[in-house]
């Protein structure tokens, strides 16, 4: 059995799954869900929903009483460090992400009974079951707005380029707008869509944003643009699904439209992303898969 710990935005939910996903293949095992997180939501955190249940995912939640397995006490508890020693025999382990990066440890952990708790924001983590996730990825909803539909036919007709403005948290939050790096000021999405431009023939930007009025008063790039502006309040698997279908895309550094490019199906995608994420210095290079642009 392996349970993985839900939390976060639609981007975090994704990588937990991905890697529970991949973690329960790996070792022949059934995978099950905690979604707990979502019932008490700690004051001055963002907000957030379940939202895995708009993709062809299969797995169900975890029973109580597994979950007490590993949560509750005399169990392993949150382990900072790995050995052979800790984990021999051991049956049901809680692994807390213990560090930013891939860890291999955690990765290749093989006991009975496994608990995850972290982001896992490594493509690394699930290379190795990209096509069953690609599946479990297939949105079982296809939205019925015929602003949608309109939409997509102009995507897959054009040289379509999805562009992300992460704004919200990022601003109104000081404990975020100290921790991400400013894309704005350091002229990251001037780059971009020069970049785009020197490799995409008469392309179309697609404009995605959780703060759409800041974006039609900033003009980001000129030329063939629409902004998305219609999804409704609690939808931001609809705005992944429209970056899903373009064939190129521009990514804010956000887990967000992180997978709006990896969901792109279009073989000969382009995708350019932030070289620096964040404001402290760390690694980020396990965060960006090979073959994508740092800008």
């Amino acid at each position: 059995m392996v349970i993985i710990k839900l939390f976060g935005g639609l981007g975090n939910q994704l990588f937990q799954y991905a890697f529970g996903k991949a973690t329960a293949e790996r070792l022949g095992a059934s995978l099950w869900l905690d979604r707990s997180w979502f019932t008490g939501i700690p004051a001055g955190v963002t907000p957030r929903t379940y939202e895995l249940g708009h993709f062809s995912i299969a797995e169900g939640e975890a029973d109580p009483s597994d979950l007490r397995r590993f949560v509750g006490g005399g169990l392993a508890g949150k382990l900072n460090r790995l050995s052979d020693r800790i984990l021999a025999g051991r049956r049901d382990v809680r692994l807390v992400e213990r560090g930013w990066g891939f860890d291999p440890e955690i990765a290749a952990v093989d006991c009975m009974g496994v608990y995850l708790d972290g982001y896992w924001q490594s493509e690394k983590y699930f290379q190795t079951s990209t096509e069953t996730l690609r599946r479990a990825f297939a949105f079982r909803d296809i939205p019925r707005d015929g602003r949608v539909q309109e939409l997509v036919r102009d995507i897959q007709g054009r040289h379509s380029v999805s562009l992300h403005v992460r704004r919200g948290d990022y601003v109104s939050r000081p404990a975020s707008a100290d921790l991400y790096a400013d894309a704005f000021s350091e002229g990251y999405y001037e780059r971009a869509v020069a970049s785009v431009r020197e490799v995409v023939p008469d392309p179309m930007f697609v404009v995605f944003s959780d703060d759409p009025v800041w974006v039609r008063e900033n003009a980001i790039v000129d030329g063939a643009v629409r902004i998305v502006d219609f999804a409704p309040s609690g939808a931001a698997w609809i705005d992944l699904f429209l970056m899903s279908k373009c064939r190129h895309h521009i990514t804010a550094n956000s887990t967000f439209s992180w997978w709006g490019a990896w969901l792109g199906s279009s073989p000969d995608k382009n995708v350019f992303t932030p070289r620096r994420w964040f404001r402290d210095g760390r690694d980020e290079s396990d965060l960006i898969p090979e073959g994508w642009v740092r800008l």
